[in-house]
């Protein structure tokens, strides 16, 4: 089980004796889309895992799949990386990692060109008027 120790993001592990026939083993298969976005592919997790990335920790990282049945719940792990515990799916989920403040960077650069663009057409245009 995992359960919040206080208002920090902090959680604690309770383990159970768990019989050799009774372990589940998952697989995960990633792939770097760029250096903010990752594709992971994972097997085996339909009962619920804990899903570890190491970048360092931010609450900007987020995970999105419509192959999770719950809401993940987002971590630090080993005092430093993103963890997530997944509640589990399909037998195989498509998982994307994305850093969220990359979509403002795209807005910004695209309204910013649009913006020169439309500055030096109007500077040409009224140039070339007289």
């Amino acid at each position: 089980s995992l359960q919040k120790i206080d208002e920090s993001r902090v959680f604690a592990i309770q383990k159970q004796s768990i019989e050799p026939d009774n372990v589940q083993t998952s697989v995960v298969y990633w792939e770097k889309m760029s250096p903010v976005k990752y594709k992971a592919s994972v097997s085996g997790g339909e009962n619920g895992y804990f899903l570890v990335f190491l970048e360092t920790y931010s609450p900007d990282w987020e995970i999105s799949s419509n192959d999770i049945t719950g809401k993940p719940v987002h971590f630090t792990a080993n005092g430093f990386a993103n963890g997530w515990y997944v509640p589990g799916g399909k037998n195989v989920q498509e998982i994307t990692i994305y850093y969220k403040p990359q979509r403002y960077f795209v807005f910004g650069s695209i309204f910013s060109l649009t913006t020169i663009a439309f500055s030096l057409s109007y500077f040409f245009l009224k140039r070339h008027e007289k």
